[in-house]
């Protein structure tokens, strides 16, 4: 094996932990659970990203990669890294003009998981997820192949499989679209009792057996203020006296 495949191995298992991070915060949304569901987010959509840089022979740890200059590590900055992916050499992207926006907030709110500063979720906020997912999981795979026809001419059939990827018929149908075999498809082909599956297909415009033209959920948004940022606790000088009882 060379470089490019070892790489390729780690993308693909990064790749499998993302699609169960996206079911795992599909399942948070639907119990309810705010933190959960955006800390599962975050995941998701940085371990696909990730996936994608490593596809592309790109560090999915240094932001900047090769030496002399190594800037800093990614860890969960979502930001940063669909940045760099969106810079990533002959790799072209078709986005939501909204996602952006949309990674700020899972951004901001996805590493709140001790409730450090207050927090909110919005009820569009899972179709958003759902369609990020969508939108960049189509890219983490290679799409460096060559074909050699009889006279030994190599044909490089990157173009060709990155505009299929894109194909704009893809976003009428997505749900029947499977750019490869990963654990998301291999949820879907489970029993239609299965808990992993039941929760992946739920109200799931871009992943699932059938074509869903409207979804049928109650929507729910919430929000809440930590202690530390309640007027009690602004008025006392609780800050010192709880310091080495909880990092604040």
């Amino acid at each position: 094996m060379n470089k490019e495949h070892v790489l390729h191995v780690f993308a693909e298992t990064l790749r499998n932990q993302a699609d169960a991070d996206y079911i795992a915060s599909r399942a948070a949304w639907r119990l309810q659970l705010r933190e959960q569901f955006l800390w599962s987010a975050l995941q998701a959509i940085e371990k696909h990203l990730k996936a994608i840089l490593l596809f592309n022979e790109r560090s999915a740890r240094w932001e900047n990669l090769p030496p002399p200059k190594r800037h800093k590590e990614y860890g969960h900055d979502l930001k940063r890294l669909l940045a760099s992916v969106k810079c990533t050499d002959r790799l072209i992207l078709e986005l939501p003009n909204w996602i952006d926006d949309f990674i700020s907030a899972i951004d901001n709110f996805g590493e709140n998981r001790y409730l450090t500063k207050s927090t909110y979720s919005l009820p569009e906020w899972l179709f958003r997820l759902d369609e990020t997912v969508w939108s960049i999981r189509r890219y983490a795979q290679s799409f460096n192949f060559h074909v050699t026809n009889s006279e030994g001419y190599s044909k490089d059939l990157r173009p060709m499989l990155l505009e299929a990827a894109n194909n704009p018929l893809h976003r009428k149908t997505p749900s029947q679209y499977k750019p490869f075999n990963g654990f998301l498809e291999a949820v879907l082909s489970r029993s239609t009792q299965d808990q992993a599956r039941k929760f992946l297909v739920w109200n799931n415009q871009f992943y699932g057996s059938r074509i869903r033209r409207k979804l049928k959920y109650q929507a729910w948004t919430s929000s809440t203020t930590p202690p530390q940022e309640r007027d009690w606790f602004k008025r006392g000088n609780w800050q010192e006296e709880i310091k080495d009882y909880i990092k604040l």
